[in-house]
Formats: C-alpha cells, structure tokens, sequence
C-alpha cells in the first residue's frame, strides 16, 4: 500500500491552503545522516585491510623483533 497519497490526503483535509511539496522516504533521509560515518567507516577499513597487506607482505622482522640474523 502506497502511503503517501493518504497522507496527502489527511493533510488537505486538515489544511488545504498548506502545498506539500519535496516529500521523500525515511530511509533516504536516514542514509544522508548517517553518511559521513559510513564513509569514516569504510575509510578506517580500508585503511586497515592495506596496514594488514602490507605486514603480511613484509619479511619476518615482526617475529624477530626486526634484528637481522647473521651468520656469525
């Protein structure tokens, strides 16, 4: 059930004089809310997958506390 042509209608009935105009969904305005965390988020993630690649990457000196073992 399309719910905006009744509330239209309510709100007419109450005040026709008043235009109702830029109507949109609650889920879209609730996206534009919370959109700086989402790309904060995706962000901090994206950062931490390549901090994960690039220790993964990188010879075993983590292991070793980054001492270089020699031969003698």
């Amino acid at each position: 059930m399309e719910l905006l042509p009744f509330v239209r209608g309510l709100l007419a009935r109450l005040d026709p004089n008043v235009p109702i105009t830029g109507e949109t969904r609650l889920s879209r305005l609730t996206a534009l809310s919370v959109l700086p965390v989402t790309i904060a988020s995706v962000l901090v993630g994206g950062i931490g997958v390549l901090t994960l690649l690039l220790a993964a990457s990188s010879p075993s000196s983590a292991i070793d506390g980054g001492a270089v073992s020699g031969g003698a």
